[in-house]
């Protein structure tokens, strides 16, 4: 899987990847629905290496320069890991159809690393699970 360019993708694009089931989703699957809804602008900024983490199962990326790219044999280790009690928590928290602040106070999600980089994360990939984060 390679990085992603700004202009890439639309607000249609960004969640796609609600379609997919529980049932049939695997971490990989996830990992790609993400690249493709990347919303380079919330990651302005930023670069860093975050990874995903479901039970075992992990994916990491990189963000850098505009773009995202899944890493399929990481050298670095991540500057943040979120942890997901399942796949069905994280499609649903980055989708917006499940509240991110619900999912951490049930233990569901959590971060490792540089908390602040989890509103970042979810805002990445336009989800609507977190409420607008007000500019200074």
């Amino acid at each position: 899987m390679g990085g992603l360019d700004l202009a890439r993708g639309s607000v249609s694009d960004a969640h796609e990847f609600i379609e997919v089931t529980s049932d049939t989703m695997t971490l990989r699957d996830l990992g790609s629905r993400l690249e493709a809804a990347f919303h380079a602008p919330a990651a302005a900024g930023m670069d860093a290496v975050l990874r995903i983490q479901v039970g075992d199962e992990h994916i990491t990326f990189r963000v850098a320069h505009g773009t995202l790219s899944v890493l399929d044999d990481p050298l670095h280790a991540p500057d943040a890991t979120f942890h997901f009690a399942d796949l069905a928590t994280a499609s649903a928290l980055f989708s917006g159809t499940e509240d991110a602040f619900e999912a951490f106070m049930n233990e569901r999600f959590r971060a490792d690393g540089y908390l602040m980089w989890a509103f970042t994360l979810i805002a990445m990939f336009r989800s609507r699970s977190l409420p607008v984060t007000p500019v200074e």
